[in-house]
């Protein structure tokens, strides 16, 4: 590849890890939050869902939209705009003040995200995808590892209002480096699929402000059954889209939307995973913000190894299904050995490490493949790659609401984590039959096309 393209890849990859960093990181902050405004934990764990729920309003707007506008100046403005909200949280002087502004970083974000898969599209030829998202797994794996320790090092040092500052920087650098990277190929923008429509318009902003509403209740909702029912029509709503999307599509694509619900059952048992083992370890076992981030360590080691490895880098459809087949398998594994931390003697932390091992392992099995075949089924679905972003995002905003759920109706760690297996187990039922279903499509689709 040319030069400028490696300063493309850097960028993109830069840009991943600051929309990780912001709508993940954050549960490491949760405790000082809680201390600091004089709120509950789990009333704390809001500062992500606020993140996540203006990324998911705005998403799939900013994907029927995307189109009318240049990938790389979307880049730019979306990403600007995102460095001066950056600094604000930081100066808040009131809980409600800071969920308000980390509501607008995620609008921001929902238009930064869209412009990813198209600028891979455009500047990367077909044959190096793999290559490039065959990275991409590695870098969601550095965001896993690094942005958490980062994090609870800018915590532990200089207190929670010091964490925006990682990602102003990150935005910052991608944003010099894609200007630096004028020259690269610059392929025609995607035209917009003929089936988008006002009344499908109209159905994406009602499900935005719904989905929206769901979190401002579910945050102040006084009941235990509450919350639960209010996460049922957050999950419902998600399914809504991806039968909306199958609808409005211009052709059934199977592969594209099994994709779509594994991604966001995974989002869901990724968060309430580490939700509740941060909870487990600050708020049972008393560590501090640094230590419990290193407990993640193997989840991110083992997410990015196994993109990069020749068997797990992403390839054609019958490829990636057959992975991602494996890495729903492995949420079931986990789900299964988070039965033994809170059980076995001392502090629990060897279990608990082998447990997040065994979720790198599938998170690693699943992202790289799954966004492949997003990237190689999406460009004329309506929404386009908005879509994938915002499964992603509102998965992980309902397993933060499950995880704060959970983690404010149990003490103790054996309730905890049986509770969360159960969880877990179920997301892994769901991705690993979809998984199998996207294997014979993709049989099928190859058997077709032989």
């Amino acid at each position: 590849m040319k030069p400028s393209l490696y300063a493309v890849a850097a960028s993109l990859y830069l840009t991943e890890y600051t929309l990780y960093s912001n709508s993940s990181s954050t549960v490491l902050l949760n405790s000082a939050i809680s201390e600091s405004f004089d709120i509950p934990f789990a009333q704390a764990a809001y500062v992500g869902v606020a993140f996540l729920a203006g990324f998911c309003v705005a998403l799939l707007p900013a994907g029927m939209t995307v189109h009318r506008y240049p990938a790389m100046r979307a880049f730019h403005v979306s990403s600007t705009v995102l460095v001066a909200l950056g600094i604000a949280p930081s100066l808040s002087p009131q809980f409600w003040v800071l969920i308000v502004i980390r509501f607008l970083q995620g609008v921001a974000s929902a238009a930064l995200a869209p412009q990813i898969f198209r600028i891979i599209r455009q500047q990367f030829y077909p044959d190096h995808h793999s290559a490039v998202l065959g990275t991409w797994g590695l870098v969601v794996s550095a965001s896993a590892l690094a942005s958490p320790l980062i994090t609870a090092a800018l915590n532990d040092a200089w207190g929670w209002r010091s964490f925006p500052y990682e990602t102003v920087a990150t935005t910052a650098a991608a944003v010099a480096l894609m200007a630096l990277a004028s020259t690269g190929r610059s392929a025609p923008d995607e035209q917009p699929s003929p089936n988008r429509s006002r009344s499908t318009a109209a159905v994406i902003v009602v499900l935005g402000v719904a989905q929206v509403a769901i979190f401002l209740v579910t945050s102040v909702a006084a009941t235990t059954a509450a919350r639960i029912v209010l996460c049922t029509m957050a999950i419902a709503v998600g399914i809504t889209v991806i039968g909306l999307c199958r609808r409005a599509s211009d052709g059934t694509r199977p592969i594209l939307y099994q994709s779509f619900l594994i991604v966001f059952v995974a989002g869901m048992a990724t968060n309430i995973f580490t939700l509740s083992v941060m909870y487990f370890l600050q708020q049972v076992r008393s560590f501090d913000s640094y230590r419990s981030a290193l407990v993640l360590v193997p989840m991110a080691f083992f997410a990015g190894l196994l993109p990069v490895l020749p068997w797990g880098r992403p390839g054609n459809s019958r490829k990636n299904t057959r992975v991602v087949s494996y890495g729903a398998i492995l949420l079931i594994v986990t789900a299964v050995s988070l039965t033994v931390p809170a059980a076995m003697p001392g502090d629990g932390v060897v279990a608990l490490l082998g447990s997040a091992a065994l979720m790198g392992g599938a998170m690693g099995l699943l992202w790289s493949p799954l966004a492949a075949n997003v990237l190689t089924h999406s460009a004329h679905v309506p929404f386009d790659s908005s879509v994938y972003h915002y499964l992603r995002a509102l998965g992980a905003a309902i397993g933060v609401s499950i995880g704060a759920t959970v983690v404010g109706e149990t003490a103790d760690g054996t309730v905890l984590f049986d509770t969360v297996a159960v969880l877990i187990l179920s997301a892994g039922i769901v991705a690993s039959v979809a998984a199998q279903a996207a294997r014979r499509a993709a049989a099928s689709q190859l058997a077709t096309v032989g």
